[in-house]
């Protein structure tokens, strides 16, 4: 979507917003809040409503407010909370319909408030506060450990051939998560900031050589993904506790195994 039309959408979400009577507040989150990076062609619009208790359970389940509806294809349940549509043109709508009573469920970072009739401001920093605080509990050595074992099941079905479920376990969880802790914990190669509720995300712009390692050890069989995936862990990770010689000597063997 060219930049014209993605504002066109924002303004008549925010319209919509301002004069809907049962709508608290409109909040744009991730790109589409336009703070730590900006919409690109590629983006899709990610947004919180917030509207009144009775209220919010019909506007959820409803498109027709959206814009542009008659161009939808597909509108979903993702969540409780949240609805998707893709358009004709495969853009996509994320957004959540929370009742006044229900904003302090989510989660942010990135945000920007849009529409405020019920001091929706001061409810956001105080959820994007209490989610830094929550990723700053998250043990990387727990991470790691899930790495590992997923790094075992994907090798112990690709010995036994079940190939599509391991390349799920392998190049998708196991991967995800040394990805999250790379994100987290490793030495950026450039001074670009990562998504601190998904480190995944944009991990090639701050990772370019890392990124484009684990990227094409994704198009190799699954003993040589692991292997490359293992010797970044190594190199990369060695401070972690979890991430021992002897761990380490035990995914090699059954590397070997599987291979």
């Amino acid at each position: 979507m060219n930049r014209a039309d993605y504002d066109r959408f924002t303004d008549h979400l925010q319209v919509w917003a301002e004069q809907h009577p049962e709508v608290l507040g409109l909040v744009a989150v991730g790109s589409m809040a336009g703070t730590a990076r900006q919409p690109d062609q590629w983006s899709d619009h990610d947004f919180w409503v917030v509207a009144t208790d009775e209220a919010a359970p019909t506007i959820r389940e409803d498109r027709a407010w959206l814009p542009d509806a008659d161009r939808i294809v597909l509108f979903f349940a993702e969540t409780e909370h949240g609805r998707n549509a893709v358009y004709d043109d495969g853009h996509l709508i994320e957004q959540a319909v929370f009742g006044h009573s229900e904003l302090e469920v989510a989660s942010a970072n990135d945000y920007r408030v849009l529409v405020d009739k019920a001091d929706i401001a001061d409810r956001m920093a105080a959820i994007v506060a209490r989610t830094t605080g929550r990723q700053a509990e998250v043990d990387p050595n727990t991470t790691f450990g899930k790495f590992a074992a997923q790094l075992v099941i994907g090798l112990t079905r690709y010995g036994r051939g079940e190939l599509l479920s391991a390349d799920v376990m392998a190049k998708g969880w196991a991967l995800g998560n040394l990805v999250d802790l790379l994100g987290r914990y490793g030495e950026p190669e450039t001074p670009v900031p990562l998504d601190n509720l998904d480190p995944r995300r944009r991990f090639e712009t701050a990772f370019p050589d890392l990124g484009g390692r684990l990227a094409a050890a994704t198009a190799a069989p699954i003993p040589a993904a692991a292997t490359a995936m293992l010797d970044i862990a190594e190199a990369h990770l060695d401070g972690l506790a979890a991430n021992t010689p002897e761990l380490r000597t035990a995914l090699r063997r059954l590397i070997a195994r599987a291979s």
